[in-house]
């Protein structure tokens, strides 16, 4: 078992009290996670025997509700509606939830179809000749020349689709926790969001001129939120309906202007687009209409926490609509623990998002490969009936890096796709060396990101203590202890410890340049009765350099050697 303990130390009242271990001894007991591709996650539910699927949800079922409306009545007192490291993901939960069936869940939509056509001609003939078909017209998208029908019988289409691909309307949803938690052990965020992410200074015009979209449940009214937020709702087509607080929650962490919920970009130009409705449900249908309706609008960057593992042929034309716009996609991996995101994060060029808790510790519920990971338990955001909650999940983490991207664009003058290049160059080295299941390419962080073109910083971590368990080949198992250099000046000749039980040792940094990272294989010599041991890896910055963050120079680790144990995040992470 890892468990990361080098992460700034807020004040005890703020979040937590931890127990130190010399930088500190935290345990937690992660749930053991299924690894499945997308088609064994089908076999897999198939073979648990039709009973039925928890369609993925991140946020609760609001029994209060809130409409465009209430922006003019009187606000009620703020205050949290959740508690800190609950089970529930975002407000109160409503009394019961609707057990969706295993057709729902990855076969689709019972009597719907999505037709789409290769050319105006045929598109423009089939929609002349419903009339009198037995098909009923749900929708349309111009754009992608594809239609959403009801139909009562199969034979419906006979003699109307010769020219046309037809496929499912997948379920889409705000991904939730049904039977998934985050491990024992957790560290929240609260409050302390732009604190973690290195904003220590005034953020409030950060973000100023980027448009983004949000394609969730809609935005409610709240204290936190800027006024005139734009509302685009393609779900209450037969008159409005309650709004649920996810999105609100999602709006907050980028644009939320309030001591309880700051946001990263506050600056930003906001639009909501609502696909899902107040339970937090979409289609492929909706998410692909919204994608499109906010291409069209110019939206810059394009928020989607929400999920389906449904791989939808309209989703994909319309993700590739927006980038070719010039749209830049942000989207939540999914809770589910799988060894894949889930759609539409999965698909090529759209960044995939993780989640990580305020230790850098990789969420048990987070999906596997992310391109990044973002804070995403416990985080401080707004919620219905001006209200507040505790926001945890992968749909936290997208916003996140959605906010960070447009926060750097503006701070460093830069267009946005070069704005994503510096946040991806900057992100906080995690995990494995490099690239992992777990954690992507990293953790993001604004203010490295924010601060890549000032000169003279220097800060130098103790970023990652990695063990791989043992096997065949290697009996003990080994030992990779990270450094990275997160400032940017190159640094030389920095020396770093690394101790363990029985020994220490010394190493030397030679030249590090700014973002690099140097890894050390270190022996382990364990007796064979020992289950666990601690260590710790530090490193010391030259006395003439001012470290800007002294915090990260050592990092504790406690590491479980027993490799059946589904305690240990090595064994589960790492394939």
């Amino acid at each position: 078992m890892l468990t990361s303990t080098g992460y700034p130390h807020f004040p005890a009242t703020s979040i937590e009290i931890v127990q130190d271990f010399p930088t500190s001894q935290l345990f937690h007991l992660p749930v053991k996670r299924i690894a499945l591709s997308h088609l064994l996650i089908a076999l897999y539910l198939v073979c648990a025997g039709l009973l039925g699927w928890w369609m993925v949800k991140d946020a609760a079922i609001s029994t209060g509700t809130t409409t465009n409306q209430e922006a003019t009545r009187k606000p009620a007192p703020a205050r949290v509606v959740d508690t800190e490291n609950a089970d529930s993901k975002g407000g109160p939960r409503s009394p019961s939830r609707m057990r969706l069936s295993l057709e729902d869940a990855l076969l689709g939509i019972p009597n719907e179809r999505l037709v789409r056509f290769s050319n105006d001609a045929d598109y423009l003939r089939f929609l002349a000749s419903l009339d009198g078909s037995g098909l009923r017209l749900l929708g349309q998208i111009d754009q992608l020349r594809t239609v959403r029908l009801g139909f009562d019988e199969l034979s419906d289409f006979d003699d109307l689709l010769d020219d046309a691909d037809t496929s499912t309307n997948y379920l889409v949803s705000v991904p939730d926790l049904p039977d998934v938690s985050a491990q024992p052990g957790a560290l929240g965020f609260g409050n302390q969001l732009l604190a973690w992410l290195g904003i220590n200074e005034d953020n409030s015009s950060w973000g100023t001129g980027i448009k983004i979209a949000i394609l969730d449940t809609g935005i409610g009214a709240h204290s936190a939120l800027p006024d005139g937020i734009r509302q685009v709702d393609l779900v209450s087509t037969a008159g409005e309906i309650p709004i649920n607080g996810h999105g609100t929650a999602v709006a907050s962490l980028i644009v939320g202007k309030s001591g309880l919920a700051r946001g990263i970009a506050p600056g930003a130009e906001i639009t909501s687009f609502r696909i899902g409705n107040e339970n937090g449900e979409s289609n492929s249908f909706l998410l692909a209409e919204g994608i499109i309706a906010a291409a069209d609008a110019g939206s810059q960057l394009l928020n989607i926490s929400m999920g389906s593992y449904g791989d939808s042929a309209i989703v994909r034309d319309a993700i590739s609509y927006a980038q070719e716009q010039g749209a830049l996609i942000i989207a939540s991996s999914g809770n589910e623990g799988f060894d894949a995101p889930a759609y539409p994060a999965s698909y090529d060029g759209v960044i995939s998002v993780g989640a990580v808790d305020a230790k850098s510790d990789f969420m048990n519920f987070s999906n596997f490969g992310s391109t990044l990971d973002a804070p995403g338990y416990s985080i401080n955001a707004a919620w219905t009936e001006d209200q507040y909650t505790l926001f945890s999940g992968t749909s936290a983490s997208a916003p996140v890096v959605t906010a960070a991207i447009a926060a750097t664009a503006t701070q460093l003058n830069i267009p946005l796709d070069q704005a994503y290049d510096v946040v991806f160059a900057n992100l906080n080295e995690a995990g494995a060396p490099g690239n992992d299941p777990s954690f992507g390419e990293g953790i993001v962080h604004v203010g490295r990101a924010v601060k890549s073109t000032t000169p003279g910083l220097y800060d130098v971590a103790a970023a990652s203590n990695h063990y791989v368990p043992a096997n065949e080949e290697d009996p003990i198992g080994s030992l990779f202890v990270t450094f990275q250099n997160r400032g940017t000046e190159s640094i030389i000749n920095y020396p770093a410890t690394i101790t363990l039980p029985n020994n220490t040792y010394s190493y030397n940094i030679a030249n590090l340049p700014p973002g690099g990272i140097q890894t050390f294989d270190v022996p382990l010599y364990i007796p064979r009765d020992v289950e666990t041991f601690g260590i710790i890896s530090s490193v010391e910055p030259n006395e003439d350099q001012s470290d800007v963050d002294p915090r990260n120079n050592s990092l504790g680790t406690q590491i479980s050697l027993t490799p059946s144990d589904p305690r240990n995040p090595s064994n589960s992470r790492n394939p």
